[in-house]
């Protein structure tokens, strides 16, 4: 029990992961990060409203479960949401990817760059209005919530939303 937190701890650090508070969970699973909150729908401000542009884009609803499965790999995010309006969101990430950030403090967030980033912009781009700010394509869901790329030099992606 030691050795698999020891092992976990060392590949935060080493990968650049950074968690902070409480009220998730991560756990290191084949080689992803997998992330976990709850909060009711509500509250979010931009998770939850990141699952319509999911189904907007054919992920299927089944029952309050979207799933993406391997279609973003190494990105997958489902989600399910409860008859009382609480829903629990998850998120895998590759921990090759250049930085992750996770908060799951009441005013939390997950932030990430690279080939996940990547994946998840190729489909939020599809869905919400651009917005052009400096050396930036961004695409906004909420005021709280998107994805970007850099227009010139090397392209780098990046997203960030609230819970």
């Amino acid at each position: 029990m030691k050795s698999n937190l020891l092992v976990a701890v060392l590949v935060l650090v080493i990968s650049g992961v950074s968690v902070a508070s409480s009220g998730g969970s991560v756990e290191l699973i084949d080689g992803r990060l997998k992330v976990q909150f709850g909060l009711d729908r509500k509250q979010s401000r931009g998770s939850y409203q990141l699952r319509s542009i999911l189904e907007k884009h054919g992920f299927k609803n089944d029952g309050g479960f979207v799933r993406t499965r391997d279609a973003l790999a190494p990105l997958e995010i489902y989600n399910y949401l409860y008859d009382n309006g609480s829903y629990v969101f998850t998120i895998f990430l590759p921990i090759e990817d250049e930085k992750l950030f996770v908060s799951f403090n009441e005013k939390g967030f997950v932030s990430l760059i690279g080939v996940a980033a990547q994946r998840l912009f190729e489909i939020v781009k599809l869905y919400v209005h651009r917005s052009d700010i400096n050396n930036l394509e961004q695409y906004n869901w909420t005021n709280h919530a998107y994805c970007d790329r850099t227009k010139s030099g090397e392209i780098k992606y990046r997203c960030f939303f609230d819970k």
